[in-house]
C-alpha cells in the first residue's frame, strides 16, 4: 500500500496508470497513483506529481484552433482562402476568370 502524503489515505499499489490523466501523454517513470480520498496524483515515490507537459492543466486546445479548415470540404489543406483539396472557392463567375 502507498500512503497519500497529502491526506494519509492508503492507495492500492495495483491501481497504477502510465499516462497523464489530464493531457494523456506517456509518463517516463514507473507510474502514477490517484488518491480516491483527495484526488491527488502521486508518483512512484509517493510524492505529489505534476505533469511536465501540461502542469495538470490538460491539453492546450488553442493550437488546434489556429489551423484553418476549408468551409466546403473541411480539409486542412486550406490556406489564404483557397483549398488545395477541393478548389474552394470556385473561380466561376469572377471577373476575368471566364473563357
Amino acid at each position: 500500500m502507498i500512503e497519500c502524503k497529502v491526506c494519509g489515505f492508503e492507495i492500492d499499489e495495483d491501481d497504477v496508470f502510465h499516462e497523464c490523466p489530464f493531457c494523456g501523454r506517456e509518463i517516463d517513470n514507473d507510474g502514477l497513483w490517484s488518491c480516491e480520498n483527495c484526488d491527488s496524483i502521486l508518483d512512484w515515490e509517493g510524492d505529489e506529481w505534476i505533469c511536465p507537459y501540461c502542469s495538470n492543466q490538460g491539453d492546450d486546445e488553442e493550437e488546434e484552433d489556429d489551423e484553418e479548415t476549408c468551409p466546403s470540404c473541411g480539409s486542412s489543406d486550406y490556406e489564404d482562402g483557397y483549398c488545395y483539396e477541393c478548389g474552394y472557392p470556385s473561380n466561376l463567375g469572377w471577373v476575368g476568370e471566364q473563357d
